[in-house]
C-alpha cells in the first residue's frame, strides 16, 4: 500500500509553476546574490491576525502580492505593470487579507504563503516583475 501524501508531493509543483510564470516575465533579481537597493530595499512581513493575514510593506517601493495555501494545487500569476491594480501595497502600507481571500483556502489549512514582488521598468520601455519573494506563516491561532 502506497502511503505517500499526494498533497505534500504537489507543493514543489506549485512552487515550480509559480517560478516558471515569473521567469516568463524577463530577467529578474535574485535573492541568492545581493540585490541593488533600488530593487529590494527592506522587506515585506506577514503575520496571522484575527480573521486573516496582515501584510506590511517595509520596502521603498510599492509591491504586488498574492497569498496562497501552500498545499493548494493551483496556479498564480505575477503582474508586471505599474498600475494600482498590480502594485496594491504602497511603501509603509499595511493590508489584511481575509482567510476567505487566500488562494486555495479551506478550513483545514494550517499555513499560508505570502508571495510578493516589485515591478521595475525595462530598458525597452516596458516593465518586468522582480523575482518572487515568499513569507511563510502558520495559520494556527
Amino acid at each position: 500500500m502506497n502511503t505517500t501524501n499526494p498533497i505534500r508531493m504537489t507543493r514543489p509543483l506549485v512552487i515550480a509553476a509559480l517560478m516558471g510564470i515569473v521567469a516568463c516575465g524577463g530577467e529578474s533579481a535574485t535573492t541568492e546574490s545581493a540585490a541593488p537597493a533600488s530593487i529590494i530595499a527592506g522587506s515585506v512581513t506577514a503575520k496571522r491576525v484575527d480573521g486573516g493575514v496582515s501584510i506590511s510593506n517595509g520596502t521603498e517601493r510599492a509591491v504586488a502580492y498574492a497569498v496562497a495555501n501552500p498545499n493548494w494545487l493551483g496556479q498564480l500569476a505575477t503582474c508586471a505593470d505599474p498600475s494600482p491594480s498590480c502594485l496594491r501595497l504602497q511603501p509603509g502600507g499595511l493590508v489584511t487579507v481575509s482567510l476567505g481571500e487566500i488562494a486555495g483556502w479551506d478550513a483545514q489549512a494550517t499555513e499560508a504563503v505570502v508571495y510578493w514582488w516589485q515591478v521595475l521598468p525595462t530598458s525597452g520601455g516596458g516593465y518586468q516583475a522582480t523575482q518572487v519573494q515568499r513569507v511563510q506563516l502558520s495559520l494556527k491561532p
